[in-house]
């Protein structure tokens, strides 16, 4: 993994952008990253549908999530707003 990426441990569901919104952390910049509950409930292969089995979903993909997270971020993969968008 790398050290130039930091991911902080917190997360928050938003249901107006049916994403969870969890933070990276680059050079003393704050990043930050979204992953869609389709992504969550393809890669679960669950219906998610409450918060808390959402944001559990989210937290037993945390490394995956990471992983893709640091890839675009090194890739620079940013949207305008200078998120990181995982779909």
């Amino acid at each position: 993994m790398n050290q130039n990426v930091i991911f902080v441990d917190q997360e928050t569901w938003n249901g107006e952008r049916q994403a969870v919104l969890f933070m990276a952390q680059q050079g003393g910049a704050l990043i930050p990253c979204w992953v869609g509950l389709e992504w969550l409930q393809n890669h679960s292969d669950t219906r998610l549908e409450e918060e808390a089995q959402i944001l559990l979903c989210f937290s037993q993909s945390r490394f995956d999530l990471e992983d893709l997270a640091e890839t675009a971020i090194d890739n620079e993969s940013f949207n305008d707003q200078g998120e990181i968008i995982i779909n």
